[in-house]
């Protein structure tokens, strides 16, 4: 009898405690709420008011806010606010602009390529088709895009393009831009030619192959004759001119 007992207590089979229902479940939950509430803030955003305000390639006066912040845009650029600026500093951005940020609470630039967030400082932030730089000018910036975030001291910067990245490090107190001058390093011919589209307002016939081609140099923001020749000379173009229609060749 005790040895048919001994058997069947060794066959039993063994139970293993689990844990608790609640600690299984405590990370999804704590996902699951963390989404519900980036959905929320989102649909809040959405819902308020906004503000835009448009550049064209007049002399734009700058955009204050009632906390001492200023924005300067270039040409063709949008920027889009809360009307209620105290319940949150968010702003949309595209195109290109340069922020002065007053100290107090985050102040955020959103756009189509990443966010830059900074509590107080002067930065510019450019985003164009797929090209998305921002550099430092005073003070410390976060830029977030594709789930990494980098922090930008004062003279520093990253620019994005087409999957890659570089570092970037000027003396300048302020963009280029902000005194009436376009400035590329490198930059791929059909995005100067692009910028002198925006800052013109003309229309570029390119009758010239200009794929692969980089322009490193500046132009005027004030004279079309001599911001053409300064692209156009360089790069062995020519450019016939009939009002606000320019034809671009080879020479």
């Amino acid at each position: 009898l005790w040895s048919r007992m001994g058997d069947r207590i060794q066959a039993a089979p063994k139970t293993i405690p689990s844990a608790p229902l609640t600690r299984r479940l405590w990370p999804r939950i704590v996902a699951v709420a963390a989404s519900f509430l980036l959905l929320l803030s989102l649909f809040w955003w959405t819902q308020q008011p906004k503000t835009r305000l448009l550049a064209g390639t007049a002399e734009r006066p700058p955009q204050s806010w009632t906390d001492g912040s200023f924005a300067r845009l270039n040409a063709g650029s949008e920027l889009h606010w809360n009307a209620d600026w105290t319940a949150q500093r968010a702003i949309q951005l595209e195109g290109e602009a340069f922020f002065s940020v007053a100290k107090g609470q985050p102040f955020t630039v959103q756009t189509a390529e990443g966010n830059i967030e900074v509590l107080g400082t002067q930065f510019n932030v450019l985003q164009r088709a797929k090209r998305f730089e921002v550099f430092c000018y005073e003070g410390k910036v976060k830029v977030e895009k594709d789930g990494q975030a980098i922090f930008l001291e004062k003279g520093k910067g990253i620019s994005f393009a087409i999957g890659t990245n570089r570092p970037l490090t000027k003396a300048a107190a302020r963009p280029d831009w902000l005194d009436g001058r376009a400035t590329f390093r490198q930059a791929a011919l059909t995005e100067v030619f692009a910028e002198l589209e925006r800052q013109f307002k003309i229309t570029l016939q390119l009758e010239a192959n200009t794929d692969d081609r980089q322009f490193t140099g500046q132009f005027p923001h004030n004279d079309l004759t001599k911001a053409l020749q300064l692209v156009c000379q360089p790069m062995g173009l020519s450019f016939d001119q009939r009002g606000d229609n320019i034809r671009i060749f080879e020479q």
